[in-house]
């Protein structure tokens, strides 16, 4: 079977970032007067994978949608766990939706993001060769603006994304969706992403 069409993971296989998340939030923090200095940044880390263990249990358990994140409000009390888990607590609500909002505009609406120049040069040639293209990417923010910013948007066939455990890759619903939206059969679509993903999209018949 020939492929048709070629479905982009984004973070690590087409894209850069300049700095890590952790550093966003550090540097997000200190812009609203609150330093986050004294801590590590492993322990950091383990902060914000409290939370993110928590976040995931939450979205199943409130049954979210795929899309579910994108508001800076979704993340008040995730946020405010980070906070607890270093010892931060009884900071104000406003100041956590601020530091949200400032930490989604760094990550959104900045350089933060770039893309590589080996993945524009790959997704202009199989563009000019005729192949439909698509993004499937885990994350609670729509990517378009970003594409868009980059010059590709407009070789896309299919953008779709979820930060949300069960919608979220590993799981193949993104890659699934864009597969309808481009109207192309998954059988007939390549993946370029990382391994366990790829267990979930690639069928093994061991008969063959």
């Amino acid at each position: 079977m020939d492929i048709q069409a070629v479905l982009f993971d984004l973070h690590h296989k087409i894209t850069k970032n300049k700095m890590s998340p952790i550093q966003v939030f550090r540097d997000v923090c200190e812009s609203v007067g609150l330093s986050l200095g004294e801590f590590s940044d492993e322990k950091v880390a383990r902060a914000f994978s409290v939370s993110d263990k928590w976040l995931a249990q939450y979205c199943v358990k409130e049954n979210v949608g795929p899309l579910w994140g994108q508001n800076p409000e979704d993340w008040i009390d995730a946020d405010r766990m980070i906070f607890s888990s270093l010892g931060i607590d009884n900071i104000d609500t406003e100041l956590i939706l601020e530091i949200e909002k400032r930490f989604k505009y760094e990550t959104r609406e900045t350089d933060y993001e770039t893309l590589t120049e080996d993945g524009r040069k790959t997704i202009c040639a199989l563009y000019n060769n005729g192949f439909k293209l698509g993004i499937c990417t885990r994350r609670h923010d729509d990517p378009r603006p970003f594409l868009k910013r980059s010059k590709i948007l407009h070789m896309l066939h299919s953008v779709t994304w979820s930060g949300v455990k069960g919608y979220a890759k590993p799981n193949p619903y993104t890659l699934l969706k864009a597969a309808g939206e481009i109207e192309i059969n998954p059988k007939l679509c390549a993946f370029v992403g990382f391994k366990q993903m790829l267990k979930t999209w690639t069928y093994l018949d061991k008969k063959r």
